[in-house]
């Protein structure tokens, strides 16, 4: 169960000095990073354009992409965000848009119901 008083008492628990982060408070970061993933792999990796103003930020989502693409960052674009990320977005590059497009061609064909996405 999470502390009130955070991470400060993790640290102390733990018997370190440092800026130690106690597990609840890595959660939510967690997560977060897990629905990026899940969502589409463009949205984890650095964005030096948008960022161009705090390198720290574009520095650790350059390791964060590294990490999660690994040796297959240069067949998947890269660690930085492709320039043409709203045109990659179409169902002919994410399998996701690709079974939302089947799954409402199937509903139109069946019901001829609309959709709320």
């Amino acid at each position: 169960r999470h502390k009130p008083d955070g991470c400060a008492a993790y640290a102390e628990e733990v018997g370190s000095n440092s800026n130690v982060k106690c597990p609840m408070c890595l959660t939510l970061p967690a997560l977060t990073l897990l629905q990026k993933i899940s969502n589409h792999l463009e949205l984890i990796k650095a964005n030096p354009e948008r960022d161009a103003n705090n390198p720290e930020k574009v520095a650790r989502d350059l390791e964060i992409a590294e990490m999660v693409l690994g040796e297959d960052a240069e067949t998947l674009g890269g660690t930085t965000v492709d320039s043409a990320f709203l045109n990659l977005s179409s169902t002919e590059h994410c399998g996701k848009m690709r079974a939302l497009e089947k799954l409402l061609g199937m509903w139109r064909a069946t019901q001829g119901d609309k959709v709320l996405i």
